[in-house]
C-alpha cells in the first residue's frame, strides 16, 4: 500500500488479485459505460456496501477467492481515494473476505444489472462513488464503542448526524473533534 496526496486529498494505492475472466468484463463494462475500470471498481465494492447487513462474517476466518488451477490471476495496482480505502477496509472486517473476493461477487451478482439499465452506477451519476468517511469512538461503562459514518450530506454545506452516544466523535480527516449534538463537519 502506498499513501500520497494529491489536490488535498489522500489516497492510497493497493493491489487485487483479479481472475482474468473477471478483469475481462470488467475491462469491457467500463467501455461499455464509458467510464474508467477504477472508477468501475471502486462503485462496484461501494455496491457490496449498500447490502453490508447481508454480509456479516462474525466468527470465520477471512475467506478467499477459489483456488485456480490454471492460475490466471492477475495482480492489479488501483488507487482508492482516502474515503473509500476505508470503507474497503471495514467491508473486509465486516465480511470477512478479502477485497478481490468482494469485487468478484459484485462483478457477478451487479455488474449484469448495471450491464442491462436496471441500475444506475452512483459512479456515473455522481462522478465518484463514495464520498465522506468519518469515525467516532467512545468509552461507555468500561465498554469501547466505534461508530462507523459511510457518506456525507448530499448538499454542501450541511453536516454528518450527530452521534449522541458518542460524544467526542473524530473526524479521521482533519482530527477536529465533534461536539455532542453538533454534528460532524462535512468531509467532502
Amino acid at each position: 500500500m502506498k499513501r500520497t496526496i494529491q489536490n488535498g486529498e489522500y489516497s492510497l494505492t493497493t493491489s487485487l488479485y483479479i481472475h482474468l475472466d473477471v478483469l475481462a468484463r470488467l475491462n469491457t463494462a467500463a467501455k461499455e459505460l464509458k467510464c474508467s475500470r477504477r472508477d468501475l471498481i471502486s462503485m462496484l465494492l461501494m455496491r457490496v456496501a449498500n447490502e453490508i447487513d447481508r454480509c456479516h462474517g462474525r466468527y470465520r476466518a477471512v475467506r478467499y477467492q477459489a483456488t485456480d488451477p490454471l492460475k490466471r490471476w492477475r495482480r492489479t495496482c488501483i488507487r482508492f481515494s482516502g474515503d473509500e480505502y476505508e470503507r474497503v477496509t471495514d467491508l473486509r472486517k465486516f465480511c470477512k473476505s478479502s477485497v478481490s473476493l468482494l469485487l468478484a461477487v459484485a462483478v457477478h451478482k451487479y455488474l449484469p444489472k448495471i450491464e442491462k439499465g436496471e441500475e444506475q452506477p452512483e459512479v456515473l451519476r455522481n462522478g465518484r462513488a463514495g464520498k465522506g468517511y468519518a469515525i467516532g469512538r467512545a468509552v461507555l461503562n468500561g465498554i469501547v464503542c466505534w461508530t462507523i459514518a459511510w457518506g456525507g450530506p448530499r448538499k454542501p454545506g450541511r453536516s454528518l448526524p450527530s452521534f449522541p452516544a458518542l460524544p467526542g466523535a473524530v473526524n479521521t480527516q482533519s482530527g477536529q473533534i465533534a461536539l455532542p449534538g453538533k454534528g460532524l463537519p462535512l468531509l467532502r
